[in-house]
């Protein structure tokens, strides 16, 4: 249905978050049988959406991947197909867009890749403040929800219909 909506209506962008926790830079961590099981889970979900991704190309429509900076999943999901092809990417601190915790910046950096080139998600840490260390307390899944300016310059991104590749 999800397909079909997609082909029939038209749908001029996809932006998509998949769960990071299982590629992101603490599963490193994980002992590797625990993090293939967990990984293991995620492909159905990961497969769909690069094909997802791949329809956006072929009918000429964007897609946006949202996933946590440096992480595995483009080197070891099927997320790793859309690397085959031209792409953008873009590396968003949430702290240049107000991003806080308990009162605190947090940087909380994160990647978005594109099948067109990114104009709004490009911006880092202005500096002149301290980060709040998001280890621990439940703070990274805290730091999940986006601070309003990053809503507003993925809703740019999306919109911006001009930046269709030829």
């Amino acid at each position: 249905m999800i397909i079909d909506t997609q082909i029939t209506v038209g749908v001029d962008t996809i932006f998509a978050a998949p769960n990071c926790s299982p590629w992101g830079n603490n599963s490193r961590a994980t002992p590797e049988p625990v993090r293939s099981e967990r990984r293991e889970l995620e492909r159905p979900t990961l497969l769909f959406l690069a094909v997802a991704c791949f329809l956006q190309i072929l009918l000429n429509r964007k897609y946006i991947v949202e996933s946590c900076a440096y992480s595995d999943i483009y080197e070891h999901s099927p997320l790793q197909l859309l690397r085959r092809v031209p792409y953008y990417m873009a590396l968003l601190d949430q702290c240049a867009c107000g991003g806080k915790l308990e009162g605190q910046f947090i940087r909380k950096r994160t990647h978005f890749q594109s099948n067109f080139p990114i104009e709004n998600l490009q911006i880092g840490c202005p500096g002149g403040h301290k980060h709040l260390n998001l280890r621990g307390h439940g703070r990274c899944a805290s730091a999940a929800q986006y601070p309003r300016e990053e809503c507003r310059r993925i809703m740019m991104e999306g919109t911006n219909l001009s930046a269709y590749p030829e």
